[in-house]
């Protein structure tokens, strides 16, 4: 799996969790403060379904570090190895 990979499927997750009419708005910067739907509830879906798509296990020592989907991104890739 390569980084472009990875972050396809981030993506792709969080039209999952916020809806299509998002899709626009999920860039590398696109965080809490841009999704209006992006909440702590939401959060913990994110969580999960990377914990789950990616076979990963995400501590909350690495939560706190997530704010926009580049962070994810470089989460999942440096779980991942790559």
């Amino acid at each position: 799996m390569q980084l472009e990979d990875i972050q396809k499927k981030v993506i792709e997750l969080l039209v999952e969790e916020f809806g299509e009419h998002n899709r626009d708005a999920l860039n590398n910067n696109a965080g809490m403060n841009k999704i209006p739907e992006w909440d702590s509830l939401s959060f913990l879906n994110i969580v999960e379904s990377l914990e789950t798509t990616f076979e990963i296990k995400i501590r909350s020592s690495d939560v706190e570090e997530l704010g926009c989907v580049e962070d994810i991104v470089k989460l999942v890739s440096s779980k991942k190895n790559i």
